[in-house]
């Protein structure tokens, strides 16, 4: 199901916090366009500018000569209390081309993609944790988390990649070699403002339901917060990858969570279209996961609005919803949020 060239699935299920668009084709398309827009109002022959992580970087001059050749794809997001990251995805061919290749040849494209830049602005979060962190949610060991002191009240750190892919032609190698070596030197000079959080609550209120598991026992709210001190309620699909993929670290995260009077609970959001309900059991009984997922109740989307898979709350045991919610496969994140909670 998934939809060629989503950049912003894609690169998020690649690189830091994975997440897919959306629940269903139409949104899926939507967030196609909204890629489009906010990498093309963010990019200028000057500066490329990502408003919700807050940075402000010159665009290299090897690239502003090349866009015909080369993309790149820029995202900014609120990771967790305290922490924002901004990115930086050059492609080896520009935006149209990418956009009308098969799934195939974009594929292919994209492995011969490169994170150029990563920009994380953290506010009381340890470099160890930062590195715990990323590591888990790019699934890379193998990276150096560079240190630009503060700004803005913000710690300052920097990741790249830094190679070039064999695969690319001998021209693309020397565009790529050139944008790479202009942004390390450009690194110290980004300029950083206050990141632009979007003004849409994720979730808010109580939340009271009635409903079943995916495996017919009915169930309420009440059933399953009175039990919990913290309740961690994951929202995820069956065609979600990123979702799939972190949910043996869920079931870890439930066992953890179990001796310190707190659980993990999954939403099937997909439960009550075509094969969602079907494909579901069948993920739960391969990934081995033993907490329980619930089929979406009526009155669901009017109480978390969501428009990314896996997106995940924290319910405590009245069912009001705290914290704030952590957007895509971000078990540290889960993690770190708890801790705020439970003290």
């Amino acid at each position: 199901m998934r939809k060629k060239l989503i950049v912003i699935m894609i690169v998020l299920a690649m690189v830091l916090v994975a997440a897919c668009g959306g629940t269903n084709n139409d949104q899926a398309e939507e967030k196609e366009s909204e890629a489009k827009e906010e990498s093309e109002a963010n990019t200028s022959e000057e500066y490329i500018e990502v408003e919700a992580a807050g940075i402000k970087i010159k665009a290299p001059e090897s690239y502003v000569n090349n866009q015909d050749k080369t993309f790149i794809y820029t995202h900014g997001q609120k990771a967790v209390e305290g922490l924002y990251y901004g990115l930086l995805y050059l492609y080896p061919d520009n935006y149209s081309n990418l956009m009308s290749m098969s799934d195939e040849d974009f594929y292919a494209a994209e492995k011969n993609s490169i994170n150029l830049l990563t920009v994380l602005k953290a506010k009381d979060i340890s470099e160890e944790k930062l590195k715990t962190w990323y590591a888990a949610v790019s699934l890379e060991d193998d990276f150096q988390l560079e240190s630009l002191g503060k700004a803005d009240g913000y710690d300052i750190y920097i990741i790249r990649d830094g190679e070039v892919p064999e695969a690319l032609s001998p021209e693309l190698k020397t565009v790529f070699e050139s944008i790479i070596k202009e942004i390390d030197e450009t690194k110290d000079n980004i300029e950083h403002f206050q990141p632009v959080e979007e003004e849409e609550k994720t979730a808010e209120g109580t939340i009271s339901f009635k409903t079943t598991t995916v495996d017919g026992e009915e169930i309420s709210s009440e059933d399953i917060f009175s039990k919990n001190e913290i309740t961690v309620l994951n929202l995820w699909a069956s065609w979600c990858g990123p979702c799939v993929g972190e949910m043996p670290e869920l079931e870890e995260l439930h066992k953890e969570l179990q001796e310190k009077g707190c659980g993990v609970v999954g939403i099937l959001v997909d439960a009550n279209e075509g094969s969602g309900l079907k494909d579901g059991q069948e993920i739960i009984a391969d990934t081995g996961v033993t907490y329980i997922n619930l089929i979406p109740w009526e009155g669901l989307n009017e109480t978390i609005s969501f428009k990314y898979l896996p997106t995940t709350i924290f319910v405590d045991s009245n069912g009001q919803i705290v914290g704030d919610p952590v957007i895509g496969a971000n078990v540290p994140g889960y993690r770190w949020a708890i801790e705020d909670l439970i003290g």
